[in-house]
């Protein structure tokens, strides 16, 4: 099994070089054992907790409670379908120069907003 200092660095190379968005624990995890990183999926796991609290990535909460994680960078929103559970990202909806600096007593200093539709798959088969 991979140390996980190796895995951290082997889960950024994969989402540094992937055209892929965001991902599951369970797509990282399968990425990894078939590039012959044998980790197992607690590994995986530990790996993406470390690399959250470094602030390499982050992690995004679908409908479905099946966290995704996407690695840190520009600002952009989400929107989510709430039928397939298909996850992209969009430019901001709202502005950073739109958020407030402080709410009921919270400095704020970060957001997250996704957005919940049907995406144009879903209501094609809904038709």
């Amino acid at each position: 099994m991979s140390k996980p200092a190796r895995v951290t660095q082997r889960i950024i190379a994969l989402m540094s070089t992937s055209d892929k968005h965001d991902w599951t624990l369970a797509e990282i995890h399968r990425a990894l054992n078939t590039q012959g990183s044998l980790v197992n999926q607690s590994t995986v796991y530990r790996g993406l907790l470390s690399l959250q609290r470094a602030q390499r990535i982050r992690q995004l909460a679908t409908l479905a409670n099946e966290y995704h994680f996407e690695l840190e960078g520009s600002h952009h929103d989400h929107v989510l379908c709430s039928s397939c559970g298909t996850l992209q990202e969009t430019s901001c909806v709202s502005p950073a120069g739109d958020i407030p600096q402080e709410i009921n007593g919270f400095q704020i200093l970060d957001h997250q907003l996704t957005l919940a539709g049907i995406c144009g798959r879903c209501r094609d088969t809904r038709s």
